[in-house]
């Protein structure tokens, strides 16, 4: 991102002088990325004008927008919680996105103990949560949904740790208990994840 000094005026009034010593623009076209699927986390974006999408791609290719924005918001707020993006975002018109560094964010928001920081990063993944809950219960097949929940729920790893009841999950899941055996019954005899007596694993 190049220094561009002049979008000062259409930025949050509330940007502290250090935050705005350090924005820097992308100018997009449509269909353009601002990011993609893992790319890692480094700025705040605020849209100055124009409009963006964050989507996932489902098993079978579809598209899933998980949410817009347009001029005068921010945009994908929570990835200040995340060192990795778990969506890509992509200009619907032509674009002007800023960018605030995340570190510069952080420092704003206070030390590593402050209430304001911490409010902030758990309020940043409930929302990257909700996102998830929201397009996993958008998929029709238990199986699908078992594995969208170890992608984007368990880590790198991919591994669930089971600390209750099964049934627990189900209803995370919103399915009924016998189907989430039963489902991960079939995953498991189609070598897609491995069941152990505390734990299962996505199997990559």
């Amino acid at each position: 991102m190049s220094q561009v000094p002049d979008i000062a005026e259409s930025l949050p009034p509330f940007l502290s002088p250090a935050c705005r010593s350090r924005v820097g623009i992308s100018s997009l076209q449509k269909g353009d990325y601002l990011f993609r699927d893992g790319d890692p986390v480094r700025d705040l974006f605020y849209i100055v004008d124009g409009a963006l999408k964050a989507v996932r791609y489902h098993l079978d290719g579809k598209e899933v927008v998980m949410l817009r924005g347009v001029s005068g918001e921010f945009f994908a707020e929570s990835g200040i919680a995340l060192t990795h993006y778990v969506c890509a975002a992509i200009a619907e018109k032509d674009t002007l996105v800023a960018g605030i560094p995340v570190e510069v964010v952080i420092d704003e928001l206070g030390d590593a103990e402050s209430f304001a920081l911490g409010l902030i990063l758990q309020v940043s993944r409930n929302a990257r949560k909700q996102c998830s809950r929201y397009e996993r219960l958008r998929l029709k097949r238990a199986q699908d949904r078992i594995i969208h929940y170890l992608v984007c729920e368990t880590g790198s790893q991919g591994v669930f740790e089971v600390t209750t009841s099964l049934a627990d999950l189900a209803d995370e899941l919103g399915l009924e208990p016998e189907t989430l055996y039963r489902s991960l019954s079939e995953l498991e005899k189609a070598g897609k994840i491995q069941k152990q007596r505390h734990s299962i694993r996505l199997l990559r």
